[in-house]
């Protein structure tokens, strides 16, 4: 009484990590089964399986489980298995279970892991200003499985990781790859501590944002490993203004003014054909 035509995509986008709807055709001598189970197992005999259903497992008539996001899965774990209760078996109570009850050959399915994210992140701060920030944040789509994407959920962060707090910004539909993030927008956030949105207390201190994160997103859920982009603040004030009055009536003006240009992040000077300015 195998289950036939197993199909599984998973819509966990993190490397290691499941998450889906395993599917399959029941038997036509079905109502002989009492409860499907679900296993990984790292061949499709059963090898150093396990369960990922529930121990009751899942009654007859149900031809679909949901495989949770985040369920983790071993390097070595390249199959998924499927196994059912027989009823006629699962009666007596005096064999062992692992022999009678439960089917010893399972229906398999192998397991084709997917890890996509958002490539080649980048962003550079046109906003002069210390410790603010503005400008376009790109990125490039995967090569493999992007129509498994939906959006894109693009957070400031304290860490590449986004282990930390990480603050949502926005979200970017598919198949964009682009977003604007507003001049003056601050490089800082404060912290808040709490156990829920409700009791959380501010904090006197503030935390330096320093990551952009973008984190690709399915039906399913959003992944747990974003792509980032570190944020370099541009401040590029001009130095040494410097103004000579050479008209010596009462409100006329004429004159000189001089500046030093400012340097860009690598220290260059930015170059431009005069510094002087004419009045």
């Amino acid at each position: 009484f195998r289950v036939t035509l197993l199909t599984f995509t998973d819509l966990d986008l993190d490397n290691d990590e499941l998450g889906g709807t395993l599917g399959w055709f029941e038997h036509s001598q079905s109502y002989k089964v009492v409860a499907y189970h679900v296993f990984l197992a790292t061949d499709e005999t059963g090898s150093n399986r396990f369960r990922i259903s529930n121990g009751t497992g899942i009654p007859q008539g149900s031809n679909e489980f949901d495989v949770e996001p985040d369920t983790t899965v071993d390097p070595t774990l390249v199959e998924g298995v499927a196994s059912r209760r027989d009823a006629s078996t699962d009666s007596l109570r005096l064999i062992p279970e692992t022999q009678l009850v439960e089917e010893n050959t399972p229906a398999a399915l192998a397991i084709s892991d997917t890890f996509v994210q958002a490539q080649q992140v980048s962003f550079t701060d046109l906003d002069l200003d210390v410790n603010q920030f503005g400008g376009n944040l790109t990125w490039q789509q995967p090569s493999l499985d992007a129509g498994l994407i939906t959006h894109y959920m693009v957070y400031f962060g304290l860490d590449a990781a986004g282990l930390n707090n990480r603050y949502l910004f926005t979200y970017v539909p598919q198949p964009f790859s682009e977003i604007a993030i507003p001049a003056e927008t601050s490089l800082y956030h404060p912290s808040y501590f709490g156990s829920d949105n409700t009791s959380m207390l501010f904090a006197a201190c503030l935390q330096r944002l320093n990551y952009l994160l973008v984190y690709a997103r399915s039906t399913l859920a959003e992944q747990t490993t974003p792509a980032y982009v570190g944020i370099i603040d541009s401040d590029m004030p001009v130095k040494d203004v410097f103004w000579v009055g050479e008209d010596l009536d009462i409100n006329d003006l004429q004159g000189t003014l001089q500046w030093t240009p400012p340097e860009n992040i690598s220290g260059e000077v930015i170059t431009q054909p005069d510094f002087n300015f004419l009045l």
